[in-house]
């Protein structure tokens, strides 16, 4: 039988057996002895080779999946970036309505009073920085005001001579409430916003029952509140490009 390599060209560690415990081994048995030596030895590296081998082949797996998954969620983190980019370059019709405000057409340019061209709604008529509603309609004295309100505007508060005699000059024939009443809980007629009145000064009211005012052809009545009349609502003029309502309500 042929003597196999010298014990110290291997690596006795890897057998689990010191190499001075071999070499004596060797000595005193002689050639059984050393290939019972080899045989353990053998057998004992190719089952550390095979646990090695398979933490390698789990170890490279791990990997493998570590980088798969990476690879995906750079994809996914690319196309988010795509579309973002995309939401930003194409504005929907919404945000192109908002970036680039356009003269609303319910609106009409009627004068350029003042530092800035004034504007009003459509059916409404502009003067001196205010516009005027006259309404087609008949509602009571409430009902008229909600109207008015519903149009970011309340019920004609007359202020001056020159807006009365404007009033008076649109010649209406049928009753219009204004925004003069008696509240219910006082005795005084007050505007809508607040402000007092007194019979005789800018003109004059006819004495009744009523607790409501209407104009006809520059005549002041006081009526029930309750009965039916057009209306004539009141709001500041919007100024610039741009028009005071976004909605335009007419």
């Amino acid at each position: 039988m042929q003597k196999p390599a010298e014990p110290s060209s291997l690596s006795p560690a890897l057998c689990g057996i010191p190499l001075m415990e071999v070499t004596a081994a060797l000595e005193k048995e002689g050639t059984q002895e050393e290939g019972r030596y080899w045989v353990q030895c053998f057998s004992s590296s190719s089952r550390e080779l095979l646990v090695w081998r398979t933490l390698a082949i789990v170890l490279g797996l791990s990997q493998a999946v570590l980088v798969l998954m990476m690879v995906l969620q750079l994809r996914l983190c690319s196309q988010c970036s795509q579309q973002e980019g995309q939401t930003g370059l194409a504005p929907t019709s919404s945000m192109k309505d908002t970036a680039e405000p356009s003269i609303n057409p319910q609106w009409a340019n009627l004068s350029g009073e003042g530092n800035g061209t004034e504007w009003c709604p459509l059916n409404w008529v502009l003067h001196r920085g205010k516009c005027y509603y006259f309404s087609k309609e008949e509602r009571n004295w409430n009902r008229s005001r909600e109207d008015c309100r519903e149009k970011d505007s309340d019920l004609l508060v007359i202020k001056d001579q020159e807006e009365r005699d404007f009033i008076k000059n649109r010649k209406q024939n049928n009753h219009h409430w204004i925004g003069l009443h008696i509240p219910a809980l006082g005795n005084s007629s007050k505007w809508v916003d607040g402000s007092s009145f007194i019979n005789g000064t800018l003109f004059s009211v006819s004495t009744g029952m009523g607790r409501c005012v209407s104009v006809a052809n520059g005549h002041y009545d006081s009526d029930s509140c309750n009965n039916v009349a057009n209306w004539i609502c009141q709001k500041k003029a919007g100024k610039g490009g741009k028009s005071l309502s976004a909605e335009g309500k007419c």
